[in-house]
């Protein structure tokens, strides 16, 4: 296992798998992004998905690997049991896995956007705003019926992150 930087930080690998693929982020503190993508596939496929992350987990090394909860009939069942899947790779490589709920990740950021339950899209204008890198990615609001863009979960991903870091330091 590698030790921590200089301000102490583990290095963790969040994941939010959603309906188009998974986006991660490999952080180390609350707005170090080591690495960061979405694996985007046409046709969700648990298989396929969890060989390009099974490969990531490797190389990366990550201290802990963060994951928003399952809540029941918020997920779908493919992307909850993908969920399931990450969370007992982990496991079998002897990798803490914590899992950090909605309203939590909601909570962290309320600090910023002054709004007890901030909606994703508010919650990834902060990320933009405090992460030079991510702003890049930014995107316009979704409307409806549009829902929001694929890279969308690499904001969500980053959420978990922060709001680790936020809770253990």
């Amino acid at each position: 296992m590698r030790a921590k930087n200089s301000e102490g930080y583990e290095r963790v690998l969040s994941f939010f798998p959603n309906a188009r693929g998974v986006g991660f982020a490999y952080m180390e503190g609350p707005i170090t992004i080591l690495d960061k993508g979405v694996y985007k596939q046409d046709k969700a496929n648990n298989v396929q998905l969890m060989k390009r992350i099974k490969a990531l987990v490797k190389e990366l090394q990550p201290e802990r690997i963060l994951l928003e909860e399952i809540i029941k009939d918020t997920k779908s069942m493919r992307v909850s049991n993908l969920i399931k899947e990450i969370s007992r790779h982990a496991k079998t490589k002897n990798i803490p896995v914590t899992f950090y709920s909605r309203e939590q990740i909601q909570f962290v950021f309320s600090i910023w956007t002054k709004v007890k339950k901030s909606s994703k899209y508010e919650i990834a204008k902060v990320i933009s705003d405090y992460i030079k890198p991510m702003q890049f990615f930014f995107y316009n609001e979704p409307k409806y019926p549009k829902g929001e863009p694929h890279f969308a979960s690499l904001f969500h991903a980053v959420s978990i992150g922060i709001s680790h870091f936020y809770v253990t330091t």
